[in-house]
């Protein structure tokens, strides 16, 4: 779970004025929420029990010792799950003691999110599906039994694409992945598995190892939820059961062998003449 480190003087104000009036104004200055919420829009935030928050929501919140105001795409207890409708990462779980209010006048639906084609690059040409190359940061050996391209990469770097981000912050919904490996074609795909994305510096917060940059993945797809995150293992079994439906990989050609020395066959050789041969076209001549 997240935990605020520091609160910004400017959380601590918006805290006092929703406590005393139940309203504060805030003014946006990034765009992780365009086309809802443009840079500069000036919000009235508004105070609310944070057990009745629900999906759909815009609330302000503390995260990273910043201010952030994102849309709710999950409720509980334990915290709110958050993500800015043009970002393609959630942000880590706000606990009840960062959350600060909610901007009333964005509550939407929650957009559906699906993967930009655009994203997968040129296609390169040519029949039948591409290969699926899977990396992950421990070892591989213990992989080898799902039946796909299973690879250690303990730093990667920039990878060729389309590169694929699973993860509990991913924000396109798991289904996404059939749609990605669908639509691939010939492309050969790269699939980061037990990788972490997003805030901060250090082990990620699903405890997945090293935190990458957002960008090293060309699109980030969801398997399991920041407030449970799974395990590196069921990640891996859920992509290699969908690449194994989707993508199987090409048989292997049948190696090359001499053909068996029984079936080779000599040139025949030119039969010479028999002697008997000017006879047999003479007594043919005098009938």
């Amino acid at each position: 779970m997240q935990h605020v480190r520091d609160v910004p003087p400017e959380a601590a104000m918006l805290r006092a004025a929703l406590a005393r009036g139940g309203r504060a104004r805030l003014r946006t200055r990034g765009a992780s929420m365009l086309p809802a919420i443009a840079p500069g829009t000036l919000l009235t935030v508004t105070a609310r029990p944070f057990a009745q928050v629900v999906p759909g929501d815009v609330v302000a919140a503390v995260i990273d010792a910043r201010i952030i105001v994102h849309r709710v795409v999950a409720a509980s207890p334990a915290g709110l799950l958050t993500l800015g409708d043009n970002l393609p990462l959630l942000d880590p779980p706000v606990a009840p003691h960062a959350y600060l209010g909610v901007v009333p006048e964005h509550h939407a639906r929650l957009p559906r999110r699906r993967p930009d084609p655009a994203a997968l690059g040129p296609h390169p040409g040519g029949n039948g599906p591409g290969r699926v190359r899977i990396l992950v940061p421990g070892p591989a050996a213990a992989h080898r039994a799902h039946g796909v391209d299973v690879r250690r990469c303990a730093d990667p770097g920039r990878l060729p694409g389309p590169v694929i981000g699973i993860s509990p912050y991913g924000a396109l919904p798991p289904g996404a992945l059939d749609t990605v490996l669908r639509a691939a074609g010939s492309r050969d795909v790269t699939v980061l598995v037990g990788y972490s994305f997003g805030y901060g510096s250090g082990p990620g917060a699903d405890g997945a190892g090293e935190l990458l940059p957002p960008d090293l993945a060309d699109l980030h797809i969801r398997f399991g939820t920041p407030l449970a995150p799974p395990g590196p293992a069921a990640a891996l079994g859920f992509v290699a059961d969908r690449v194994r439906r989707l993508r199987p990989a090409p048989p292997p050609a049948p190696p090359m062998t001499a053909p068996p020395a029984a079936s080779v066959r000599a040139a025949p050789t030119p039969a010479r003449p028999a002697a008997t041969a000017p006879a047999a076209s003479e007594a043919g001549s005098r009938r």
